[in-house]
Order: C-alpha cells, then structure tokens, then sequence
C-alpha cells in the first residue's frame, strides 16, 4: 500500500513550478508524504486498532480463531497487523486468511476442505 502511494504521489505531484516566471523544480519526499498520509488517518488501512477479525488456521482442530487488532505498524514496504496474541499479519492475508466476519472465515475454509 505504501509504495502504491508513493508511486500515485510521484505522478500526481508537480515536479515543476512557476515563481515569478522561473521554473523552479521542487524536491519533494514521497515517502514522508506517503507516511504522514497513512498515519493520519486520511489512507486507510482496511484493518484499524480494536477491530476483531477472524484467521482460519486449517490444520488445527479448531480451524477458526478470532483476534484483535492491538497495533499497526506501517514498515518501509508494507504493513503489518498486530493482534492481542503478538501474531503478525500482513495486508496480503485479508480474504485469504483472515476475514472481516465469522461467516467469510467459515466459508472459505469450507471452500479449501472442497479442494
């Protein structure tokens, strides 16, 4: 999601501005802007603190647990979800392993047992 950002803020941003009829080129850090963006809220990610979602962990024989998210961490190239048991979640998880409801967790773990 970052670098997402921070490629759409590299093409949307001016690289190039007129003060008194001189180009002067403006420096601009995409990724303070990226980050500054995220962290204030205006980004979202699709998972925020307090929010309960559902990991479906196949091979266990309790298949489906539920979890809340304690901390987000927004790293260099991705970000992280931390639940109240310190596991780590990456964004590339949602809709495949953890799930924003007990029944999309429970359908897709019904859809791996088809396979």
């Amino acid at each position: 999601m970052r670098d997402r950002l921070i490629a759409i803020l590299k093409e949307i941003l001016p690289t190039k501005a007129m003060a008194s009829g001189i180009p002067v080129i403006q420096k601009w850090n995409y990724e303070a802007a990226a980050d500054k963006l995220i962290e204030s809220g205006v980004i979202a990610p699709p998972l925020k603190v307090g929010q309960q979602v559902y990991r479906i962990y196949p091979h266990y024989e309790q298949p489906v647990f539920s979890w809340i998210i304690t901390e987000i961490r927004v790293l260099e190239d991705e970000i992280i979800f931390i639940d109240d048991s310190d596991n780590e979640m990456k964004i590339d998880e949602i809709g495949k392993t953890v799930f924003f409801t007990l029944e999309d967790a429970k359908k897709a773990l019904s859809e791996r047992e088809k396979r």
